[in-house]
């Protein structure tokens, strides 16, 4: 795909243990770690990367597997907990405000959890969604579908349904998610979809919010069909959050004007916790 003109230059770090980590780093200040959902390109964030970037060192981490960056060796919440840990020591950063859009806060409370050398100062949690039922199955589907096509040499049918999916979810849902997720290699969907099955998950949410200032952020209106919204209160529900906000008139996928409403609550957070002035 093209790149466009006004795409965030994705740079690269290998940590202590190997693996690379492909991310977008802008701005000066406190450090603050951006982590998308677990199908969303990290350019996809960048106008809230931007805006906060007035005010921080903003750094988005791309998801282990997308973006040039290295695949775990096991997809499950403690290794993905480690994985955020090394990758912020990689990169310098020894505490940090974080925040999460969508499935990103899987990998938020699994490193906030697991953190041994990395200071929380605070979370912003936008639509935190820690798991995702049925998800296991379809993934699978998928990455068996395209598997057994390319070894019967009928690579082009899956390059076909490939683009099928494509066109159905980029006017279901969004283009923008539509692209994120098959930008995402298949390889990546069965791990990912036992972990995004796991109950544990859930947990881990509860565990991080008590453990650190929590802050969640909901947008207005719901989006049908992709998340099960009914988990994601109950989830939110049993959080010790500091405060709840809303984005009006904004989806579950973010446009321009909704990072730029997200920024601001993540400032005004920040300002709260004396993070910034």
């Amino acid at each position: 795909m093209k790149k466009k003109h006004s795409d965030l230059p994705i740079q690269k770090v290998v940590t202590a243990r190997g693996s690379v980590v492909s991310y977008i780093e802008k701005g000066e200040g406190p450090p603050l770690i951006i982590v998308p959902g677990l199908f969303q390109n990290v350019n996809g964030l960048r106008h809230l990367i931007i805006e906060l970037s007035q005010h921080f060192r903003v750094i988005c981490l791309a998801v282990p597997g997308s973006e040039g960056s290295s695949f775990l060796p096991a997809y499950t919440n403690e290794a993905i907990g480690r994985w955020v840990e090394e990758a912020l020591e990689s990169l310098g950063v020894r505490k940090a405000l974080f925040v999460s859009v969508s499935l990103g806060a899987i990998l938020v409370v699994s490193g906030i959890v697991a953190f041994k050398r990395v200071k929380v100062l605070g979370y912003v949690a936008h639509e935190p969604v820690t798991r995702l039922t049925h998800t296991r199955v379809w993934w699978r589907l998928l990455y068996q579908t395209n598997r057994l096509l390319y070894e019967r040499r009928l690579g082009f049918l899956s390059l076909t349904m490939i683009w099928v999916i494509r066109f159905v979810l980029a006017h279901v849902f969004r283009q923008g998610f539509a692209r994120a997720l098959l930008g995402t290699p298949v390889r990546v969907f069965p791990p990912m979809g036992d972990v995004l099955s796991e109950q544990p998950t859930d947990e881990l949410a509860v565990a991080a919010a008590k453990k650190v200032p929590t802050l969640v952020v909901l947008s207005s209106e719901r989006t049908r069909g992709l998340i099960e919204q009914e988990q994601m209160m109950r989830a939110v529900g049993r959080m010790s959050v500091v405060g709840l906000e809303t984005l009006s008139g904004a989806k579950h996928f973010l446009r321009r004007e909704d990072q730029r409403n997200l920024a601001r609550h993540v400032v005004g957070f920040a300002r709260r916790r004396r993070v910034i002035l």
